[in-house]
């Protein structure tokens, strides 16, 4: 029997899409910083900065979030990177690669300035740390192959220092007022911590969850973040595992209104975990009409639900647009941005997201269907 395989990236691609956004981000600051340095920020002021960050050597980062913020008290307005990163296996030289960032934001900054700048923006590195990648490194003295008293005696030549988070603490008292957002974020750090970690797996620990969850579902909002939660739970943990099951109840993947459409525009999806989510579907309604859901829970939910999808629906086409450009490193000036994010046609959307998967340029994303069939023989 074939195992399922999903994409390597999928921890990877889950973090972005949980942190990509200033009000989930501010929870993992105000979890990860201590008080004194929480005092000096502003984060009213975080905006997220371009992903754009590409380089022949490092590739990719595609874990890698980078946002800018304001200091407080001061009379200047003084930019702050902070850099958060994910990883999931040991990663032996990962200070070093996070100083090849860094040297890289850097020499960015500098290009921007024409090289007339002086000085260097600070930049906070955070990473989060998955079990399989606790024991890796996070202060680049860690693997400077000296012994320890040599080392002490010259010191390192560079040192660099990450903040790290196990996922291993609760961010349930953070004072956000949005308690479907805390919920959303304690979700995806208790799914990301638990991930080939049987301790956090127990039956226990799964029915702590479900509570959660329902917060999410209550919350018209968060349509999408339920998916996002059901598609990454669905695509890492094992059928009938107690996490799996939790929240295979909870969910009720056949309530969820979500066509095949929808599941296709996830990028991070692939051809297993489409499968998956709509076989779950398929047995969550089989079993609700079974047993029969609460009406009136079902029917508030439905509701609450139709509201914020249709809206809801355009803007996650557009954003899953949006990525997929950023993914393939396809130039995009801001008037394309614009555009993409001001089309409400989901039909046009969807038509412009599978020319982006293998499109030359972006303006073969954008061109007519009669170019496109002149030039390549079929019109998508």
């Amino acid at each position: 029997m074939r195992t399922r395989r999903y994409p390597r990236d999928i921890h990877d691609a889950f973090v972005r899409r949980v942190f990509a956004r200033t009000d989930t981000v501010s929870i993992l600051l105000r979890h990860v910083l201590p008080p004194r340095c929480l005092a000096y920020l502003d984060l009213n002021t975080l905006e997220l900065a371009s992903a754009d960050y590409t380089s022949r050597k490092l590739g990719r980062r595609s874990s890698d979030l980078l946002f800018t913020v304001r200091l407080r008290g001061t009379s200047r307005r003084i930019g702050l990177y902070i850099a958060l990163e994910h990883q999931s296996t040991r990663d032996r030289l990962l200070p070093l690669r996070e100083l090849e960032y860094l040297l890289l934001l850097w020499n960015r900054h500098r290009r921007h300035r024409r090289r007339r700048a002086q000085t260097l923006p600070f930049i906070l590195p955070i990473v989060l740390l998955q079990r399989r990648a606790w024991t890796s490194p996070t202060r680049l003295s860690e693997i400077i192959d000296l012994p320890p008293e040599v080392l002490a005696a010259f010191g390192p030549p560079v040192e660099l220092e990450m903040i790290a988070d196990d996922l291993s603490r609760s961010v349930l008292d953070d004072p956000h007022p949005d308690r479907s957002t805390v919920a959303f974020v304690e979700l995806a750090r208790a799914l990301l911590h638990a991930y080939r970690n049987p301790p956090a797996q127990t039956q226990e620990r799964a029915a702590s969850l479900v509570p959660l969850v329902e917060t999410l579902m209550l919350d018209p909002k968060s349509s999408d973040d339920v998916i996002t939660i059901w598609a990454y739970t669905n695509g890492v943990f094992k059928k009938g595992s107690p996490i799996h099951a939790a929240l295979h109840r909870a969910i009720n993947p056949g309530s969820l209104s979500m066509t095949d459409e929808d599941i296709l525009m996830k990028p991070w999806i692939d051809k297993g975990m489409r499968k998956g989510l709509r076989k779950g579907r398929a047995e969550g309604m089989q079993k609700g009409r079974a047993e029969g859901m609460q009406k009136g829970r079902a029917e508030g939910m439905q509701k609450g639900r139709a509201e914020g999808l249709t809206e809801g629906l355009v803007k996650g086409r557009a954003r899953s647009l949006l990525d997929v450009l950023d993914l393939r490193s396809l130039p995009m000036p801001p008037a394309t941005r614009r555009r993409i994010l001001s089309t409400k046609d989901e039909h046009l959307l969807e038509r412009w997201f599978r020319r982006a998967l293998a499109a030359a340029s972006v303006e073969e994303i954008f061109a007519p269907d009669e170019s496109l069939s002149a030039g390549m023989g079929t019109a998508k």
